[in-house]
């Protein structure tokens, strides 16, 4: 499953004594405006993980945009995202 992968990846990155957290959505519409302003008020970075070109990153950014950085990890034509490339992204960002 990918929040078993995502979580793999948070789980991997506070071993090595980073402070990550995961946010997992239950749904993508309506976006959850508040909980993502939420989120970016106590975060420096932001890693939006998203099977598609960018479309719903394109909504964290505008929405957590101002508050702290968003980085896009995107991948397209139903290729799941592996834990290893999660950390690979949470190593370069922090």
């Amino acid at each position: 499953m990918n929040a078993d992968r995502h979580l793999d990846a948070v789980l991997k990155a506070r071993d090595d004594g980073k402070k990550v957290g995961l946010l997992k959505l239950g749904t993508v519409w309506p976006v959850p405006e508040a909980k993502l302003k939420e989120m970016a008020d106590q975060a420096s970075v932001i890693i939006s993980v998203e099977m598609n070109i960018g479309k719903y990153s394109r909504e964290v950014e505008r929405i957590c945009g101002p508050h702290s950085d968003v980085k896009r990890v995107t991948k397209n034509r139903g290729t799941i995202h592996t834990s290893g490339e999660i950390y690979s992204t949470i190593k370069e960002v922090l």
